[in-house]
């Protein structure tokens, strides 16, 4: 089965279910945005009343299109599955009810709509701002862990330090995501394709890691250097509080365990 043969064998199995009240294709697909690698985001719309007894046997209603190589709801209780299926084509299915469908007309196609419940949807998702207590949230762990580093290197757990590398690479992302303030959060697949052309550029040049004390520092170093002066400016913008405290405990840490001067 391919993703095409899959929508089609969805569509069926909606417009058999009486319980259903319609099928959306969301997601990048939904958006017309997708590629050959994008995954099958679908809306699955029942009656209230079959709401539940739907949820409850979704697997099922999966696995009698295409069985489940991995099956998972991805936040209990909420009713968002995720599956692997044959082929390794990629399924989310979030099921609702009308009056409470996550998606809008410009983010989602009808795959059933019998009654024209996708004409009712808003016509798209409205345009935000950074969020000031986001970038707080994101500086202040980025700070936390780059002040971590003297416990790992103290212990010679440079290992430690290559996954706080990760950690700090992947904050900076989030900065940059917050920085252009998109109506949804992307996809862990998708985040290079919605960032600025210099944004990818930044992530991309940043040093290679690996668990040698020299590349370790040379990394924490370009991090820094990329990520404090953006914080800098998204939190003056935003209005977000800077953590002054937080930043001077750290500089004077990392400066009198490792004699790092940490940069921007």
């Amino acid at each position: 089965m391919d993703r095409a043969a899959l929508l089609d064998a969805l569509t069926r199995a909606a417009a058999q279910d009486e319980r259903v009240v319609a099928l959306l294709l969301t997601g990048s697909l939904g958006a017309g945005q997708g590629d050959i690698w994008s995954d099958v985001d679908t809306v699955l719309v029942t009656t209230p009343e079959s709401h539940a007894e739907v949820v409850a046997s979704a697997r099922a209603w999966v696995a009698a299109i295409a069985p489940p190589v991995l099956w998972r709801q991805l936040y209990p209780p909420h009713p968002l599955f995720h599956a692997v299926l044959p082929g390794w084509l990629r399924l989310d299915v979030t099921i609702t009810i009308p009056g409470h469908v996550p998606t809008v007309r410009a983010a989602s196609k009808p795959l059933y709509d019998p009654t024209g419940l996708h004409a009712t949807l808003g016509a798209r998702h409205p345009a935000r701002k950074p969020d000031p207590a986001k970038v707080e949230q994101i500086v202040e762990e980025f700070l936390r862990i780059m002040g971590l580093a003297p416990v790992a290197f103290g212990r010679g757990d440079l290992l430690a330090t290559v996954a706080g590398c990760g950690l700090l690479r992947g904050l900076l992302q989030d900065l940059m995501v917050e920085a252009i303030a998109p109506p949804l959060p992307p996809g862990a697949l998708a985040t290079t394709r919605l960032l600025p052309r210099d944004d990818v550029r930044t992530l991309s040049s940043l040093p290679p890691v690996h668990a040698e004390r020299e590349a370790l520092m040379a990394f924490n170093t370009a991090v820094a250097a990329a990520f404090l002066p953006r914080a800098r400016r998204l939190a003056t913008t935003t209005g977000a509080v800077w953590p002054t405290a937080l930043e001077t405990e750290t500089r004077t840490r990392l400066a009198q365990a490792l004699g790092f001067e940490l940069p921007g």
